[in-house]
């Protein structure tokens, strides 16, 4: 599935005091911090207009990705700590934790009032 990246975050820059990781160069309305026990499954559902970054600090995850119009069949990754997915509006997405995880979600629209829950449309597990 072409629209969806998921990949390893390189350092923008490191010396001998560590590293510095740029994560989203794009504005964001809300980012949170989610914890995961392990076998828990978050999302099953797609944003209308809102992009969402997926950024997993430690544990391992399993994502499975596929367009609303179902033109392609479910992608699954598996997510270990340092990778980001970047997933784009009108793509079902679901995690499931393979192991106690943590990780930071933002999105493009805010959480804030009724903007995200009006973008956000609940599907199916894939």
């Amino acid at each position: 599935m072409s629209s969806v990246d998921v990949y390893q975050i390189e350092p923008a820059f490191t010396d001998d005091r560590g590293g510095i990781y740029d994560l989203i160069e794009e504005e964001v309305g809300h980012t949170g911090l989610i914890t995961s026990t392990k076998g828990a499954v978050r999302a099953n559902h797609y944003h209308k207009q809102s992009t969402q970054y997926t950024y997993l600090i430690s544990g391992k995850m399993e994502l499975k990705t596929q367009p609303v119009d179902k033109s392609e069949e479910v992608r699954i990754d598996i997510m270990e700590p340092g990778c980001m997915a970047v997933i784009p509006p009108n793509v079902i997405h679901a995690v499931t934790a393979l192991e106690d995880s943590v990780f930071i979600d933002s999105t493009t629209l805010s959480r804030s009032g009724s903007g995200y829950e009006d973008d956000t449309v609940r599907t199916d597990p894939l």
